[in-house]
């Protein structure tokens, strides 16, 4: 005798929120969380479009085609600025967007911005969705065989401030190709010691003074 059996189907459900005025989507798939910023306001049209955006995406994790990146559901045109721009653009907007908010001066960012930029533009010269964990690593690696290991992890974590900084603006992964390249480079503990052995000569020295 046959089983009529059916098996429920679940929809998976997501869900529309509100971060600072703009719209975002947060859902759950396979045991792992996604959030994606829509690029839009909270009002009448920004709601039909995250609703259509999240069917969109309900749709292919229903049937098996959804993309963890997510790049395929971020729009390529948000507003009047086009999102698919190469790394040395982004972080050309994003040395703009720091000098702004911090005023930083010339010489800082001679000093720390343009040679990541100029490196970018020799090595890292493509459209910011193909940067993978693996281009990162490339880059990485070849930092390290031009710069000490801590000018090279200081490079990396303004990448990484970068990529943060894109996230509902321009079309980057949503995982960040640059945290775990971070976690690989291991600086020396020499400064750490030479700065605790000056602080010890230095209290040393004020005890004698003060006898």
């Amino acid at each position: 005798m046959g089983s009529n059996f059916t098996p429920k189907f679940t929809p998976m459900k997501i869900t529309i929120e509100d971060h600072c005025g703009r719209l975002r989507l947060r859902w759950q798939y396979e045991g792992k969380r996604y959030t994606m910023a829509v690029g839009v306001n909270n009002d009448a049209t920004g709601n039909a479009v995250a609703r259509k955006k999240s069917s969109e995406i309900e749709l292919d994790m229903q049937a098996g085609y959804f993309d963890p990146t997510l790049l395929k559901y971020k729009p390529k045109i948000l507003g009047k600025t086009a999102t698919e721009i190469t790394a040395p653009e982004l972080f050309t907007k994003f040395t703009q967007n720091q000098s702004k908010e911090k005023n930083l001066a010339n010489r800082s960012i001679e000093a720390r911005y343009t040679p990541i930029l100029r490196c970018l533009e020799r090595s890292l010269n493509v459209p910011l969705h193909q940067v993978t964990e693996r281009l990162a690593g490339d880059f990485a690696a070849l930092q390290l065989e031009n710069v000490t290991a801590r000018t090279a992890k200081e490079r990396l974590w303004l990448l990484k401030s970068c990529w943060d900084w894109a996230k509902g603006k321009y079309h980057v992964t949503e995982e960040n190709p640059w945290t775990n390249q971070i976690k690989r480079i291991k600086t020396s503990p020499q400064t750490v010691v030479h700065l605790s052995c000056c602080r010890n000569d230095l209290i040393g020295w004020i005890s004698i003074k003060t006898h």
